[in-house]
This record gives structure tokens, sequence and C-alpha cells, in this order.
């Protein structure tokens, strides 16, 4: 296993399902219809993929050194 790829590794270990799954404080307020609505229900979740929170995406793309290497790499051409 390569170097970065033991890094990784190590960085998805460590993120926590509380901190993937957080979410905004505005999204945390509920009324009483959404005490009986389920997903599903015409409602869309606030989950992407059915898991992860915005906040938690942030955090997690943050941990991987994503943001900063888009910071460092802002003017060259990104290679897919």
């Amino acid at each position: 296993m390569s170097k970065s790829t033991r890094k990784l590794h190590r960085i998805s270990k460590r993120l926590t399902t509380h901190q993937l799954r957080r979410l905004p404080k505005k999204d945390l307020t509920m009324g009483f219809t959404d005490l009986f609505n389920r997903e599903g229900n015409g409602r869309s979740s606030p989950y992407f993929l059915g898991f992860y929170s915005s906040l938690g995406i942030q955090y997690a793309l943050g941990k991987y050194g994503f943001f900063k290497f888009l910071k460092d790499n802002r003017s060259q051409k990104i290679k897919g």
C-alpha cells in the first residue's frame, strides 16, 4: 500500500458517523407535520446518498485535504 493510500485510509477510519451526518442548525428545526412525514413521502432528504450531510461532506473533504489541494492548484488544470 502506498504512503498516500495509507494516509487516506487513516483519515477515513477517523471520520465518525456524527461528523458525516451532522446537519446545519437551520435544518435541525422541526415542525408538527415533520413528526409524521417520512422520507420518500414527498420530502427530500437532507442527506447526500441517504447518509452524508452537507457539513459532513465539507468536513471529510477538508480532512482529506481537498480544499487545500484546490487552493494550491487553482491556476492549474486538474487532470482526470
